[in-house]
């Protein structure tokens, strides 16, 4: 995958949001707690709804995200240090990483952030505060949690462990309507999103 695909999947993060503590018992239910909690913000969420694969990608996203705030010397620059180190993934060069392995020949972009997701002290605490201090480094046109109509799930077909659906937008005169399939699978009783159906299948 290429590297701006899987960095537009961890900003996914910071836009479906889940609440604490969620254990949906149906894919449907997982979908419905992602859109309840849109609304509130929380990046922790998310991860507790993202299948395992998923989780550790995306967190290597927000770390590339708040390593950038330190390459590109701006005025978060220290925080972003020192949130780093706080978190054991200081001097990691994760921009360097990406240059060798996500080229012909290399591991691939998911490699490299799922290493970088791994290595985290802890996930939850990080994902909170990186996406504090990226949203705080936006300009103030953009926003971390862009404004989007309701989106709805449909057509879910359970297979065993996985599951797929169809999410699209609720209100028939949205101006901008998606229309895209969203896989689940099953992880310790729990349905979670991917978007890596077959690999994370076999988990």
């Amino acid at each position: 995958m290429r590297t701006d695909s899987l960095i537009a999947f961890a900003l996914l993060v910071a836009m479906l949001i889940a609440p604490l503590g969620c254990t949906p018992s149906t894919p449907e239910s997982c979908w419905e707690s992602l859109e309840f909690a849109t609304a509130k913000h929380d990046a922790v969420g998310i991860l507790k709804c993202l299948a395992t694969e998923d989780r550790l990608i995306s967190l290597g996203g927000l770390a590339y995200e708040v390593e950038s705030l330190i390459v590109f010397r701006t005025p978060s620059e220290q925080k972003a240090l020192a949130l780093l180190k706080r978190h054991g993934i200081d001097g990691l060069d994760i921009m360097g990483a990406l240059q060798i392995e996500d080229s012909p020949g290399g591991s691939g972009a998911d490699a490299v952030f799922t290493g970088v997701g791994q290595k985290i002290k802890n996930p939850f605490a990080f994902a909170k505060e990186a996406t504090e201090l990226i949203g705080a480094e936006a300009e103030p046109h953009e926003s971390q949690f862009p404004t989007r109509s309701a989106l709805m799930l449909s057509k879910v077909i359970v297979s065993g462990q996985t599951a797929t659906g169809m999410v699209s937008s609720a209100d028939s005169e949205d101006t901008s309507p998606v229309d895209f399939a969203v896989h689940f699978v099953l992880e310790d009783g729990t349905w979670k999103i991917t978007n890596y159906p077959k690999s994370t299948d076999s988990h």
